[in-house]
């Protein structure tokens, strides 16, 4: 698999928690994230 190639969504309330879940996947090597703390304006821009 080619993580950089992957599109990832994260949709978590809290912003530290997002903010962990962003820097493991970076360090992961997933290039393209979005991060959402809020679920309805995810759902929008989706």
């Amino acid at each position: 698999m080619n993580e950089k190639l992957w599109s990832v969504c994260v949709i978590e309330p809290n912003k530290y928690e997002a903010q962990i879940v962003q820097d493991m996947l970076w360090n992961a090597g997933v290039l393209n994230i979005r991060v959402f703390t809020d679920a309805a304006l995810a759902m929008d821009l989706a």
